[in-house]
């Protein structure tokens, strides 16, 4: 498998420097969560108090005009009684002026009645001076009972007057009460309407001021309830992302430590087995021609039919749980010289060592311009 070694580079870069700038998103989250986590919630609640002032304030308003409109009621019907117990008032002094002037029409009549009567027996005692002794007994019995009826008459006539207007005294106060009473029945009832309409509104902005402080609690547990479960979120990012650090830094200076002298070798310090020349070293990966240690010299492995599988037990005989290799055929990375110790090496990938796997020791056919090299990447 042939593979640009330069490309490889810059991708490798490019996916650290990916991670690096995940874990910097990761951190700066992190602090915004907490920032909002210890500040106060992004609730107005300048606007909620506002609205329920703005309320309070339109109810306020309501009891007012429902004040108003009592008091004008109440004085409708007050004006309404007012006139009531005017009109009679003006009809009581009318029958007071009819009674006056009945009295007065009588005191004016009666003496002058009696004054005819008198005149007209002084006239009849003259004119019947010459009468009989019986004409005259007879005249002046007609003229006691014309007397006596008259009186009787003027009195019937002062005792109806007198009852008629006793009747209409009651009566006056009979209405008076009734009215009194059905004045009070009819404030009493616009008091209660009133009162009861009043309060029906007073309860449903009650219930719908309930309802937004119940919204704001619930929006505030939900927020409270969200950022604790980001934060946790990003605290499990976090320390997946410290572990990923702590081993890639165990794995970047575990590979540092393999090298020596410009050579990559294994952990183990097993220097005569397997080595890589020409290496390039970063954080959790390496890459470098393949050299084997046999028979007192090193020597280079040919490309001939060299794979993944056989890169892969390369690699784990330098570090163990490999993760993903490459293979970079003609020499990518320097030809060697000496010896060409493996050719067409045939590995299954579960070896433990190339040398179990090999065509041949030293049997090839190739140039070190067939040289193979290797990426390792833990």
């Amino acid at each position: 498998m042939k593979t640009n070694p330069t490309k490889l580079m810059t991708d490798v870069e490019k996916n650290t420097n990916s991670i690096n700038q995940v874990l910097l998103e990761t951190l700066e989250i992190k602090s915004q969560l907490n920032d909002q986590k210890n500040a106060k919630p992004a609730i107005n609640y300048d606007a909620i108090f506002e609205d329920i002032r703005t309320q309070n304030e339109a109810t306020l308003m309501e009891v007012k005009g429902a004040n108003i409109r009592m008091k004008r009621g109440f004085e409708d019907e007050k004006k309404h009684f007012e006139k009531h117990i005017s009109v009679l008032q003006e009809e009581i002094v009318k029958l007071d002026s009819s009674l006056k002037d009945v009295n007065w029409t009588l005191s004016k009549t009666v003496p002058e009645i009696k004054v005819n009567l008198d005149q007209a027996n002084a006239e009849f005692i003259r004119t019947l001076n010459s009468s009989s002794v019986e004409s005259m007994l007879e005249f002046s019995h007609l003229l006691e009972s014309t007397s006596k009826s008259t009186t009787n008459y003027l009195t019937d006539v002062t005792s109806t007057f007198v009852q008629i207007a006793q009747h209409f005294n009651d009566t006056l106060d009979e209405v008076e009460e009734d009215v009194k009473k059905e004045v009070r029945v009819a404030i009493q009832e616009s008091v209660d309407k009133q009162m009861t309409s009043l309060k029906g509104s007073l309860n449903s902005k009650l219930s719908v001021l309930e309802g937004k402080v119940s919204n704001v609690d619930n929006n505030m547990a939900n927020m409270k309830s969200s950022l604790n479960t980001k934060l946790t979120s990003v605290d499990g990012q976090l320390t997946r992302i410290a572990d990923i650090g702590s081993q890639t830094k165990e794995i970047t200076e575990d590979l540092l430590s393999h090298e020596r002298n410009g050579y990559f070798y294994p952990r183990n310090g097993n220097t005569k087995s397997v080595r890589l020349a020409n290496t390039t070293v970063e954080q959790t990966w390496v890459r470098g021609r393949l050299e084997l240690f046999h028979s007192g010299k090193w020597g280079t492995v040919c490309d001939d039919s060299f794979q993944d599988s056989d890169a892969r037990v390369a690699c784990n005989m330098f570090r163990p749980s490999v993760t993903s290799v490459d293979v970079y055929e003609k020499a990518a990375y320097g030809p060697g010289s000496g010896q060409i110790w493996l050719d067409y090496v045939n590995c299954s990938g579960s070896e433990s060592s190339l040398w179990n796997c090999g065509h041949g020791v030293g049997v090839h056919n190739c140039l070190h311009n067939e040289d193979v090299a290797i990426h390792c990447h833990w």
